[in-house]
């Protein structure tokens, strides 16, 4: 699975490639670049659970239905429904936005081994359209209990690599449209 480092780039990826002709204003941009890293992120907050002792960090539901097209779908139709009842002129641009960069979660994860057997081996990246559990690992483990080791250090360098490369692409790519249009 990757690190919060990997699925932030991987969110401002999503954020670098939006068209800025027809896309949400750009006047914000920084609140849409933390809004994508946030998003992008938020499906691994499905490893707090709150116990009768307080909330606490469990493996028991993480790559569940949170780790799904259907969830972002429903990320997405919130943000959509939030947006349209206060007003928001680009209440659909920003849904869209939204559901990528979570998305980009759910790609992500695919791409990770992830050896801690809770919900099954992957996740169930195609809900509700197909139960099973998907994935496609081409990126090392990492343990989830020792980050720190050479192999965990190695799997962060690749991400940063991967990821980092695909938002410099998704960069270049705005820039190089950006320039064509004028």
């Amino acid at each position: 699975m990757p690190t919060p480092v990997g699925h932030s780039l991987a969110g401002l990826a999503v954020w670098a490639s939006r068209n800025k002709e027809k896309s949400i204003p750009d006047d914000n941009w920084l609140t849409w670049a933390i809004l994508c890293v946030m998003v992008a992120n938020l499906a691994d907050f499905d490893f707090l659970v709150w116990t009768g002792d307080g909330l606490a960090y469990s493996d028991i539901y993480h790559h569940g239905y949170t780790h799904s097209v259907g969830f972002a779908l429903f990320i997405g139709s919130i943000t959509a429904l939030w947006g349209w009842l206060r007003g928001y002129v680009h209440w659909v641009k920003a849904s869209i936005v939204v559901t990528l960069s979570y998305g980009s979660h759910i790609v992500s994860d695919l791409f990770n081994f992830d050896g801690y057997p809770v919900n099954g081996i992957g996740l169930p990246a195609l809900w509700p359209f197909y139960d099973g559990y998907m994935i496609c690992p081409f990126m090392p483990p990492v343990s989830r209990s020792d980050p720190l080791t050479l192999t965990a250090l190695y799997a962060l360098s690749l991400e940063i690599l991967l990821y980092g490369g695909v938002f410099a692409t998704a960069l270049l790519i705005n820039k190089y449209r950006h320039r064509r249009q004028r």
